[in-house]
């Protein structure tokens, strides 16, 4: 019988790469795409994922409903805050400002998703190390393709974060099962809220895989 901890790691790995792809994107208006920017990015992810093993169970372990319910808050509000941020940002020596940013976009969510897979690897027989790991970067494969192939074109960066935020409540599945019923109300309410009206003179909008949203 297949064990729901497989697809809430899988679900973690996916969200983990998720994001990572997605703010990388929406860096690059305001601090390009070079090698210093992307090194920023993924120390400090990987930053995140360090700490999370060392505190999962004094943080996520303890206060497991909300540390998911925050971040998934924090990342489908993310659209509506950051370029505040950003703008401020910019001003700073230029090594500095990526790695504030990359700290602000990435850190938070990245902590709590990376938390999951130690956290339901002690409630797990040791034996199912090896899966664990491999449902784990499965996961991880899964966000990196579908986000960076379909998701990201498709949606673009705001939806595609309002999609992340969403799917990190699937998170809760195994403490409340009904919270499957609230994720297409959030999916809802989060595009509906999102919509960018047109300016006056601009008769149609697109994004293209160019763009960050």
């Amino acid at each position: 019988m297949f064990n729901l901890n497989y697809l809430l790691i899988s679900i973690a790995g996916v969200l983990t790469l998720a994001i990572e792809m997605v703010v990388s994107r929406l860096l690059i208006p305001y601090f390009g795409s070079s090698l210093y920017q992307w090194a920023a990015l993924i120390s400090i992810v990987l930053l995140s994922y360090s700490v999370s093993y060392l505190t999962f169970k004094r943080v996520v372990g303890k206060h497991y409903t909300l540390s998911i319910v925050l971040a998934a808050l924090y990342v489908i509000t993310m659209p509506f805050w950051v370029d505040v941020i950003l703008l401020k940002l910019i001003n700073l020596p230029f090594i500095p400002a990526t790695i504030l940013s990359s700290f602000i976009v990435a850190a938070f969510p990245s902590y709590i998703w990376a938390s999951l897979l130690p956290l339901l690897q002690s409630r797990m027989d040791q034996s199912a190390g090896n899966k664990i790991l491999f449902y784990s970067t499965f996961g991880n494969l899964l966000g990196i393709f579908v986000f960076t192939l379909v998701v990201i074109p498709s949606l673009g960066v705001k939806y595609s974060l309002f999609l992340i935020g969403a799917g990190s409540l699937l998170l809760l599945m195994n403490t409340i099962p009904k919270v499957l019923g609230l994720i297409p109300i959030v999916l809802w309410g989060s595009f509906s809220v999102g919509k960018t009206p047109l300016a006056k003179d601009v008769i149609k909008h697109k994004e293209t895989i160019y763009q960050n949203y």
